[in-house]
């Protein structure tokens, strides 16, 4: 399920070519993105994952209906969940470069399958990766202080 920014589509100005820092009103995949967040909490050993997928279930699931909204008092509780998530991975999971640490690569693949990316660098040794999962939840992030600073409510369809 997609999120969107319930404001004026002229608003709307992010472009990740051409305007990066622009207001980016559809999060594609945001459901998601914030089941991934919940992930990385879950392998921190954190119960904010378990506590953002019922929040997700319980609060925004849309259900049988096209859509559901989420009020700014809601919003704050989804950016309050994934505050710090990157960071507490970076500190915890993975190095400077966004590759998870060499030890953690078994236990990560086994608890939470096709959350990284698998690799090889330029001499051919295999990498595992949080970057893109890290990069969309910064994103994620974003979407959301976007909405709280502009007091929107997000859509959720």
């Amino acid at each position: 399920m997609n999120f969107s920014l319930d404001v004026d589509d002229a608003l709307c100005t992010y472009d990740a070519d051409d305007n990066p820092g622009g207001l980016l009103c559809d999060l594609e995949d945001g459901w998601a993105l914030l089941h991934q967040a919940a992930r990385i909490w879950d392998l921190l050993g954190s119960d904010r994952g378990e506590r953002l997928r019922r929040m997700l279930r319980e609060e925004l699931d849309p259900g049988e209906e096209p859509a559901a909204y989420a009020a700014p008092s809601q919003i704050q509780r989804l950016a309050d969940l994934l505050d710090g998530v990157v960071a507490a991975a970076e500190g915890t999971l993975v190095d400077e470069n966004w590759r998870l640490r060499p030890e953690l690569v078994e236990r990560i693949e086994n608890e939470t399958p096709g959350l990284g990316d698998a690799t090889t660098d330029a001499e051919g040794r295999p990498i595992y990766s949080l970057a893109r999962t890290l990069s969309s939840v910064h994103l994620a992030e974003r979407f959301l202080a976007d909405a709280l600073r502009l007091g929107c409510f997000v859509i959720v369809g």
